[in-house]
């Protein structure tokens, strides 16, 4: 069962993202983007030992696990220099003039999606049943 962290709809709330998510890893082959509904949705694993504070690369906890949705989407940039795929969430940031809503790795790279307004859900899927491969 999902249960909402956060909505955010104003620039001074996206600090409520970055407190769950830093260091959160992420792929950019599992984005994805709804062109029909305009929403993009990014999930996210804790690294292992998160809680503990001690961070093995690579290694993710799937246990703590969030899904965040970004709305009025019309496209996405990725820009992945060292073709890493796996990243780490640093900071997401916001541009009003440009309608850019940018997530930034610990690594080089980074996401912008074209928005047209700023609204933003986390929700946490721990509690999901998960797939198997």
């Amino acid at each position: 069962m999902e249960s909402e962290i956060a909505h955010v709809r104003r620039s001074d709330e996206l600090h409520k993202l970055d407190s769950v998510l830093h260091d959160a890893w992420f792929s950019l082959d599992e984005i994805s983007l709804d062109e029909a509904n305009g929403t993009a949705t990014v999930p996210f694993a804790a690294p292992r030992g998160r809680d503990i504070g001690r961070h093995t690369r690579g290694a993710v906890d799937r246990d703590h696990q969030w899904v965040l949705t970004v709305s009025h989407v019309s496209e996405f940039e990725v820009q992945d220099p060292d073709h890493l795929i796996g990243h780490s969430y640093a900071r997401i940031g916001w541009s009003a003039s440009s309608g850019r809503l940018t997530i930034n790795s610990n690594f080089p790279g980074e996401v912008d999606f074209h928005v047209s307004e700023l609204d933003v859900r986390l929700v946490s899927a721990s509690d999901q049943p998960r797939q198997r491969s």
